[in-house]
């Protein structure tokens, strides 16, 4: 049973909690045996019916959040946050633009710095048709795509620690290979 400042009275009988005084007749008269109702000590007014465990529920909600939670991100949704962005196909400043998106795609954090990565400026469908009828088999899992993509190859500056990652940045216009599961991109292997 839970615990809860009050009375819990089931059926026509009371009980007493932290030594407050017991519900009045005439409320304990209306209940069934079967009927379970938290009391108000104070007012001697019914509160809200409750059931075996509330906490309990609350425990197993909070429980499958967490799981839900640590489960992260999957590798398809890892691969978009690191390689996909379609926000602008050649950057006027590739070294701000690479310094900006590290850090706002978390590959650049307080604790660690990503030393390559290449960003394709294209839709997300656009690159997954690579996966389709938009690539070639390259080998085991990768695929080479037919059309070339606009990208920026961001690179670790030497001397660059956590915090401070410092990135160089290039754009090119190149076909790319990526690693396909289950007809989604992964994974980017390269250029060419």
């Amino acid at each position: 049973m839970c615990c809860v400042a009050g009375l819990y009275i089931m059926g026509p009988e009371k009980r007493e909690t932290q030594g407050h005084s017991a519900l009045s007749a005439s409320a304990s008269t209306s209940l069934s045996p079967h009927t379970r109702h938290w009391v108000d000590p104070a007012g001697g007014t019914a509160m809200a019916p409750r059931g075996p465990c509330p906490l309990l529920f609350l425990t197993l909600v909070l429980l499958a959040t967490c799981l839900a939670l640590a489960q992260g991100e999957s590798h398809y949704e890892k691969f978009l946050r690191q390689h996909v962005d379609s926000s602008d196909p050649s950057p006027t400043d590739p070294r701000r633009f690479c310094n900006l998106l590290m850090r706002r795609r978390e590959m650049a954090t307080s604790s660690s710095c990503k030393h390559l990565n290449t960003f394709i400026h294209s839709s997300a469908e656009q690159i997954g048709s690579i996966c389709d009828d938009g690539g070639e088999p390259a080998g085991g899992d990768l695929r080479l795509s037919e059309d070339s993509f606009p990208l920026t190859v961001c690179k670790l500056q030497g001397g660059a620690d956590p915090p401070d990652c410092d990135y160089s940045g290039s754009n090119s216009n190149q076909r790319i290979i990526i690693a396909c599961v289950d007809g989604k991109p992964v994974h980017f292997e390269t250029q060419v």
